[in-house]
């Protein structure tokens, strides 16, 4: 048996290498992701349905009308994001892409992501399943807006999304910021990409 100094010797020359692996690991264990469509079919500003905290492989299902730009926020470089312009992430795939990603455009209809990332000793390829979603989301938790995404993003969680994002639209440009305030939405000052 080691005497008590040639333990905490040994636990301090190892405390250096096993605190980056703790803290590593525990970063990749956030496992959610904001997922936002905004009606803007140039850029991921304006108002949109947003699906905070979407799990991985959850399908984010929007209609058509509302997909004009998708915005994936809290993605890393182990996440890979999914656009879809038909259908519940089960038909005609448009886009992919690891990190944050604003997709423009126009046109899509749902979303996920997944964990793409491999340990070194499981190197073999991702299976299928992976890269494919295993639940849905119809229903958005709540609407966004945004001015300008390298500012923040105005932030109202509701179960009444459709019909505020209803109200939002109709508003001028200018009275949108006060009416968000005024609901209790927050401002997210992290930016978009």
């Amino acid at each position: 048996m080691m005497p008590c100094s040639y333990q905490r010797m040994a636990i301090g020359k190892m405390f250096p290498v096993l605190l980056p692996l703790l803290v590593l690991s525990l970063s990749s264990t956030v496992m959610a992701v904001d997922i936002i469509f905004y009606t803007n079919t140039q850029a991921c500003t304006g108002g949109g349905y947003s699906f905070n905290g979407a799990s991985k492989q959850t399908c984010c299902i929007v209609s058509a009308k509302d997909g004009g730009s998708v915005l994936f926020r809290d993605m890393d470089s182990c996440k890979t994001s999914k656009v879809y312009k038909s259908g519940g992430c089960d038909c005609c795939e448009v886009g992919s892409g690891k990190g944050n990603r604003c997709y423009t455009g126009g046109g899509y209809t749902s979303g996920f992501w997944f964990s793409s990332c491999r340990r070194r000793s499981l190197l073999a390829d991702l299976p299928p399943s992976v890269a494919q979603c295993q639940g849905k989301l119809e229903k958005p938790t709540g609407i966004v807006f945004t001015e300008d995404s390298k500012s923040g993003t105005w932030i109202l969680n509701s179960p009444d999304a459709v019909e505020l994002l209803s109200e939002l639209q109709n508003l001028p440009h200018g009275e949108k910021v006060n009416w968000m305030k005024g609901k209790g939405a927050i401002f997210d000052t992290s930016t978009a990409l």
